[in-house]
């Protein structure tokens, strides 16, 4: 049974049930032209993925009053709440246009009557990152964030944050590695006891057991001591973004830190490799 539209004009009821369709199959829960008291306009479809809520517009082209507005509103939001539009293929979006919606976060999905393409990534508009500016940090530190950085950059802030914490885990991983057979580096438990690890082992740390090995540096210097620091605030957020919480609750607090958590991972990466 196709979908029914009430709002969208004839010419475009095609491509609302194409992008009706393609969100359907990424296993969202699809709501059509969903009445909310505090959206500024109806929308086409109103999606849901945990913790994601993706509103799309099914549009002729791209209308900047519009836009602006769902920006706006997204960005009112204390929830993952991106915006995208869904334009028929042949329709030319200019380039200005294209550079604006990017800019602001706006997803686009070109679509026919039997194909979806997404152009444009829409990125969650409740979380506003300011990120510290790489290219003050010497090159060694930008080859290690820089990946990450530009997934935030497009808006995929989760993901990029994951990447980021990646990179700080695998910079440790390579410092540990090489005190260790320099011997600058022995770990001692707090009982007393000699600790020793293989570099087999130390590939296979979690950032948690990381944070326990650096715990356990005998004779730690200031900079040790720093990376531990790191490891020990960030690791708690680690484990949110890699095991997300059914309820809610984790996404909550990892959305309130993630921002001070990039400055804390590039002080560690600098710590690390320069």
């Amino acid at each position: 049974m196709n979908p029914v539209f009430l709002t969208v004009p004839d010419d475009l009821v095609e491509i609302a049930e194409s992008a009706y369709g393609y969100f359907d199959e990424l296993g969202y829960s699809v709501s059509i032209e969903e009445s909310i008291v505090e959206y500024p306009y109806t929308p086409t479809l109103t999606l849901k993925r945990s913790p994601t809520r993706l509103i799309v517009d099914v549009a002729n082209g791209v209308s900047h009053d519009v836009v602006r507005q769902w920006v706006a509103y997204g960005k009112s939001c204390t929830s993952d709440t991106r915006f995208a539009l869904a334009i028929p293929a042949w329709v030319e979006v200019a380039n200005d246009d294209q550079i604006a919606l990017r800019a602001n976060g706006v997803g686009v999905y070109l679509a026919t009557s039997n194909e979806v393409v997404e152009t444009l990534v829409p990125a969650d508009l409740a979380v506003n990152i300011d990120l510290p500016l790489l290219p003050l940090y010497p090159n060694s530190v930008r080859k290690v964030l820089g990946s990450s950085f530009e997934t935030i950059r497009r808006g995929q802030w989760r993901e990029g944050f994951g990447e980021a914490c990646v990179a700080l885990e695998n910079a440790a991983k390579e410092y540990l590695k090489a005190h260790v057979a320099t011997g600058r580096i022995a770990f001692v438990s707090p009982a007393g006891r000699t600790v020793s690890y293989s570099n087999e082992e130390i590939d296979e740390m979690s950032m948690g057991q990381l944070k326990n090995a650096f715990g356990f540096i005998n004779l730690p210097t200031g900079r040790d001591s720093q990376i531990t620091a790191v490891l020990e605030r960030v690791n708690p957020d680690r484990i949110r973004e890699a095991h997300p919480d059914p309820s809610g609750d984790a996404e909550k607090v990892l959305r309130k830190n993630v921002r001070h958590q990039l400055w804390a991972i590039v002080s560690g990466v600098e710590q690390l490799v320069v």
